[in-house]
């Protein structure tokens, strides 16, 4: 395997840093080859490749660059060819009026955007459980329009300079897909996306997550993931419905939406989330915050998966704990986020109890909820008056079919040769990775939140854990 390490800007070798150059070199010549093969190309402006001219000697136009010679394993003349093909298919398709193309309805819905990963990728998530599988797939070129739409926006938040991230973390969600979806139409459609990003959406997935696998699949995965190169594999991850907290070791809480189990919704409280674990048959007491003086505190919390149980007390200084919020009985994943507020009358300590009551019967054990998540805000009691409108703020269950080239890292190097071999990934729920011993209850998952500090106009982030 050919060690492409050193072909990043930020830490390139001697022969990258040649190869580098010599294609820099070809740059005008590559550009007008291009225009000599397309009408559309000869007439354009300037070609560009995810919003950067290549002609122009820039940090970005070098990431893009390194890119294709990575994709082609440092062969230049491979790169060369490619990096032609692309500025004519962009210019063909009109693929740089993408991003502001209105979708039609059967397309909107599915896919959110927003924030970034713990490295800093942007972040992409895919929910196909709710779409009209004719009218998604059945037009071929429809769907890919709409597919490279997508990674046009997400490239967008790439900014290309140097030592920055350059890829995407693209999160699939399968939950909900009907268990029979194996048709020409799908097949053909996935097929037609996967060659468009394999060859001309090089080096561009980070790490893909699926989420809500089905356990037989997981198992299939695994068996032909000894056909996969190691490079390639580290960029999957296969989880369960059950496997929040592997996921937020990845995505921040409050970037995952509220219908994978984090936060993220419009109006939501600012600030990013923790992970707490509760064990079966303990309670754990979390301190949220220390509030210095009369205020009003803001706070969310929800249950990942299945139920859990929560108190939270306020103890001012010298005095009895007080109770400010009881769960009625065991509060459900499927109730989303729970909100509230309370005013403190003195300086004091906000506290939270976690209460997971799972139990073992016949050798299984009873989940009693995976997790919750809690965020707080606090705000000062006169500036709370005077602002009174402050900002608060996605085989053959599936069947959907994955050449090795869209599922296993489109584009990405040594996938050459192995598209046309075809597997099955099926789509639901994946079984837990958690090593635990025999009769060992699995933990479970609470996710807390930083505070928003607003006094007096000012704000600052406080860490609550």
């Amino acid at each position: 395997m050919v060690d492409l390490s050193h072909c990043y800007l930020h830490k390139l070798g001697d022969t990258e840093r040649a190869l580098l150059a010599e294609l820099r070199g070809r740059v005008p010549s590559l550009v007008a080859k291009a225009r000599e093969t397309s009408e559309d190309a000869k007439t354009a402006d300037r070609l560009t490749i995810w919003g950067v001219d290549l002609e122009k000697d820039c940090e970005a136009s070098d990431i893009i660059l390194l890119k294709y010679i990575r994709a082609e394993e440092l062969n230049l003349d491979k790169a060369a060819d490619r990096i032609v093909e692309t500025l004519v298919f962009r210019a063909d398709c009109k693929i740089d009026g993408l991003r502001d193309a209105v979708l039609p309805d059967c397309y909107q819905g599915h896919d959110v955007i927003s924030g970034l990963d713990v490295e800093g990728r942007p972040v992409m998530i895919s929910r196909f459980g709710q779409m009209d599988l004719e009218k998604v797939f059945g037009d071929i070129e429809a769907f890919v329009r709409y597919r490279a739409k997508l990674m046009e926006e997400a490239m967008s938040k790439i900014s290309f300079k140097k030592g920055e991230p350059e890829e995407l973390t693209q999160v699939h969600d399968y939950s909900g897909v009907p268990l029979i979806f194996q048709t020409s139409q799908v097949k053909d459609a996935v097929s037609a996306v996967t060659k468009v990003f394999a060859d001309h959406y090089p080096e561009t997935k980070g790490k893909t997550i699926f989420v809500n696998f089905p356990t037989a699949f997981a198992k299939l995965f695994k068996a032909f993931s000894i056909f996969i190169p190691e490079r390639t594999l580290k960029k999957f991850q296969i989880l369960g419905e059950n496997d929040h907290a592997q996921l937020f070791e990845t995505i921040p809480a409050d970037k995952v939406p509220v219908g994978l189990g984090g936060m993220h919704r419009e109006g939501a409280l600012a600030g990013p989330c923790q992970v707490v674990q509760v064990r079966a048959r303990c309670t754990e007491e979390v301190a949220l915050l220390r509030a210095e003086g009369p205020c009003t505190l803001d706070w969310e919390l929800r249950v990942c998966y299945w139920d859990i149980s929560y108190e939270l007390w306020f103890v001012a200084d010298g005095a009895s704990p007080e109770l400010v919020q009881k769960s009625d009985g065991l509060v459900q994943a499927t109730e989303g986020v729970v909100s509230g507020q309370y005013t403190a009358k003195a300086a004091g300590e906000l506290r939270c109890h976690f209460i997971n009551n799972g139990i073992c019967s016949r050798g299984d054990f009873l989940e009693s909820g995976l997790g919750s998540a809690l965020r707080l805000k606090l705000l000062d009691v006169t500036a709370q008056r005077s602002a009174a409108g402050r900002h608060r703020q996605m085989s053959k269950e599936m069947h959907k079919m994955f050449s090795f080239e869209e599922a296993l890292g489109a584009g990405g190097a040594g996938m050459a040769g192995m598209a046309k071999q075809q597997f099955f990934l099926g789509l639901t729920d994946c079984a837990c990775n958690n090593k635990r011993m025999p009769g060992e209850p699995e933990p479970r998952t609470v996710r807390l939140s930083q505070s928003a500090l607003s006094i007096e106009g000012s704000s600052c982030n406080m860490c609550v854990a």
